[in-house]
């Protein structure tokens, strides 16, 4: 793999007009130059061209050396492109490289970077292009040192935003995701991430909800609702049902029909769906979330009844109205008895591959929702875990997929490495109470489950050992 290198770039590549070309950047994320490849004068277009290389950090930077005006930062993303003003906007005629994980002045301005003595400290102003040299320059290594750090934790950041954007988009074109994954890979976290983004709009950040100003949880707690399924879990608890009530003054009990978690939940987002002028649905009106953890762990049919009409992604609103099995124990007409899941209804579940139950998921619902899978790996860095961590999760999850009966469904996620907490960093404990147990499941009734055991505590003690 090439060492990363470290560029300096002037952000008015030769053309006039740093301010335009300032804007272009920050608008595109791309680091310009004005000369061309051949270009060896201070070898600007030269070293652009062919010595900048994918995966290099360039600072876009100008000034005199020792008050150097610092604009951004990022990532090189691209090969080098060939850019006009009537076709990309710019000011003018010039090379272009993307950047990814780009910052901007504010995130610069806290690094303190000295240029003092730095690789080009001999100049009066800084040329268009020129390297640091961390290897060689202490100054460089501490400058180097810096933006790799705040770069590369951009970076990621952008990952998991346009990560958690994807997902959003996925539910909002859909009305209805499942979660799916190994155990472990913190599914229910990041539905309750989703819902977060849903309520509070695109400009959110998800952030714990302890956190949550008393606005905040207010409005969350309105606009969300959780349950998770089990195999006592049935209709009159989702949907409606006669449930006791308190006894009257002779002491008789009686029975009085109910609505469940999930009707509540539609009526109380009914009240925010909005309708415009010409009867359609209004965009701007406010969502509900509904999560259903281990969604496969109930009878789906027996739960959901009609309902599988109703959360049809094509059929929400009052084209899916159903009259619901207690219906003719309400008043009114037909019509006015009839329920719907309004257009702002938003449905999440979570489910792990390998629960013996999957089999039996009914797969007329399976059709109504979008499917995503949270893969172990993709876990480990939404966790943050640390490499060492990481590398032993890794090492671990290949050594699991090698054995015949079991493959990434059975791998084991990032939740269960934060248990090290716990027991102060002690692998050995994690192993002891929490992965071992599981592993003896997955293997139980193979053949050599022991020697197959010993197998993966030898993958497992590798990387930390």
């Amino acid at each position: 793999m090439p060492e990363m290198r470290f560029w300096v770039v002037s952000p008015n590549v030769r053309n006039e007009g740093s301010g335009a070309w300032i804007d272009a950047i920050r608008k595109n994320h791309c680091v310009y130059m004005g000369w061309g490849p051949e270009d060896t004068d201070w070898r600007r277009g030269y070293y652009f061209h062919h010595k900048v290389k994918r995966g290099d950090i360039v600072l876009i930077a100008r000034g005199e050396n020792k008050s150097k005006e610092l604009y951004f930062a990022g990532i090189v993303d691209s090969d080098v492109k060939a850019v006009t003003p009537e076709k990309d906007g710019v000011p003018d005629h010039a090379y272009a490289r993307k950047l990814k994980g780009m910052i901007g002045q504010d995130a610069l301005a806290g690094l303190g970077l000295a240029f003092e003595g730095a690789a080009f400290g001999g100049a009066r102003r800084i040329p268009s292009i020129y390297e640091l040299h961390p290897s060689k320059n202490p100054k460089d290594q501490k400058i180097a040192s810096k933006l790799k750090t705040v770069v590369e934790e951009a970076v990621k950041m952008n990952e998991e935003n346009a990560r958690m954007k994807a997902l959003v988009t996925l539910l909002e074109n859909n009305y209805n995701l499942i979660l799916t994954g190994a155990p472990g890979t913190g599914k229910t976290y990041l539905t309750r991430q989703l819902a977060q983004k849903l309520i509070f709009g695109d400009d959110w950040e998800p952030k714990d909800e302890n956190n949550f100003k008393e606005s905040e949880r207010e409005k969350f707690e309105k606009q969300f609702g959780f349950v998770q399924f089990h195999p006592s879990y049935d209709y009159t608890d989702f949907v409606e049902g006669l449930r006791p009530k308190q006894p009257d003054a002779n002491g008789n009990i009686g029975f009085e029909l109910t609505d469940g978690t999930f009707k509540k939940f539609c009526g109380a987002a009914r009240k925010e769906c909005k309708y415009k002028d010409n009867g359609k649905y209004d965009e701007t009106s406010e969502k509900f979330v509904f999560v259903i953890d281990e969604i496969n762990r109930g009878e789906i049919s027996k739960i959901f009844g009609e309902l599988f009409f109703s959360i049809d992604p094509g059929y929400r609103g009052v084209a899916g109205k159903v009259l619901t099995q207690y219906a003719n124990m309400r008043a009114g007409s037909d019509d006015e008895k009839k329920f719907y899941v309004p257009e702002n209804v938003y449905i999440i579940g979570t489910m792990n591959d390998i629960d013996r139950s999957v089999e039996s998921f009914d797969f007329a619902m399976r059709r109504r929702f979008v499917w995503e899978e949270i893969t172990a790996a993709e876990s480990a860095e939404n966790m943050g875990l640390d490499d060492k961590v990481k590398q032993t999760m890794t090492d671990l999850n290949k050594a699991i997929s090698k054995i015949d009966g079991l493959n990434l469904s059975y791998h084991i996620g990032g939740a269960y490495f934060l248990k090290l907490k716990k027991y102060d960093g002690d692998f050995n404990a994690l192993w002891q109470y929490h992965i071992k147990p599981l592993l003896r499941e997955y293997l139980r009734g193979m053949p050599d489950a022991e020697a197959k055991l010993d197998e993966l505590k030898g993958a497992y003690d590798g990387a930390h050992s």
